[in-house]
């Protein structure tokens, strides 16, 4: 098991940035559209509060970016951030400016299984090609962790990177959510989230197999499901339960 979680960096893109960043759960500003301040709290369902783990990738160093040689950028505000030392691995490289863009990953697995580093495989490569940061959020998993818990942070997450895109290597002139399957469930909820409560929308939404209908209707496609081999209905419910 160890082996194949070190799979992704020797057959993938080496990438100069590669670091996981535990953003400390306190309340952030965040600047509505209509130029009031709006109070994010950080997410306390089930759970409590804790820290919101996410990833950042990036093929090319730029300026402002977090490295894992420090251990805090600041604390106080919204800038504060804890970086866990040897998660990542750089390279030496000349420092770019910083991006127009960034890319907010959340990764699939039905709420209840996968993290950033499961699906690190393919975030290299579109690291690597689209040469934009990645931040890929590891939002708190079910059953420990039920709805609302992992919108909640996904939604914390994405107002923290707003407000700090400078230490990721973006101006975030342009934002856009990707995800697949739960992860992209989760990027509709939080634009829902942002047009109820007046934030800043994506810029875009990169929504990959995406479940948005799971009342149940009895149409030849869901019950096509009772018979599926790679997704049992009853898999199926209880991951919807979370």
């Amino acid at each position: 098991m160890e082996i194949l979680g070190h799979l992704p960096g020797m057959v993938g893109p080496n990438l100069a940035v590669n670091q996981v960043i535990s953003i400390p759960p306190e309340p952030l500003e965040h600047i509505a559209h209509n130029g009031s301040k709006v109070s994010i709290p950080p997410p306390t369902a089930h759970i409590g509060r804790a820290p919101v783990e996410v990833r950042l990738l990036s093929i090319v160093r730029r300026e402002g970016m977090v490295t894992n040689t420090l251990l805090t950028v600041t604390f106080g505000g919204s800038l504060a951030v804890g970086l866990k030392i040897g998660e990542g691995k750089e390279k030496r490289a000349t420092t770019h400016r910083p991006s127009p863009v960034l890319i907010i990953h959340c990764h699939g697995g039905g709420f209840v299984a996968q993290s950033s580093r499961s699906h690190e495989v393919y975030l290299r490569e579109w690291a690597s090609h689209l040469k934009v940061p990645i931040l890929s959020v590891d939002y708190s998993l079910a059953p420990q962790a039920p709805f609302p818990r992992a919108l909640e942070e996904v939604l914390y997450a994405y107002c923290w990177a707003i407000n700090n895109c400078q230490i990721l290597g973006s101006t975030a002139e342009k934002i856009l959510l990707v995800g697949d399957s739960a992860g992209a469930n989760l990027n509709v909820g939080v634009t829902m989230k942002c047009i109820e409560l007046g934030l800043r929308i994506p810029d875009g939404l990169f929504l990959a197999y995406v479940p948005v209908l799971v009342s149940f209707v009895p149409s030849p496609s869901r019950l096509l499901c009772f018979m599926d081999p790679l997704l049992p209905f009853g898999f199926m419910m209880r991951c919807l339960k979370g």
